[in-house]
């Protein structure tokens, strides 16, 4: 009965630290993709707001008198 309990134990232990290491992994995994996806929405803001500003430039210069945001 020992060596049963014992055994138990064991495999008890093994797979909880099992599913630390596979919990772990996939944190990181998504850490990583919400990161590519920050990095992408910025980009996407940054083309926005370059834009933007590129027809609010053309507009001032053709005399509309909308004021540009610096």
């Amino acid at each position: 009965m020992c060596a049963e309990e014992k055994n138990q134990k064991h495999q008890t232990n093994t797979k909880s630290e099992r599913m630390k290491v596979i919990n772990a992994t996939k944190n990181a995994v998504k850490s990583q993709c919400l990161e590519k996806k920050g990095e992408r929405r910025m980009l996407k803001n940054r083309k926005a707001a370059d834009r933007r500003n590129a027809i609010l430039e053309k507009n001032y210069v053709k005399g509309n008198t909308r004021e540009r945001k610096a």
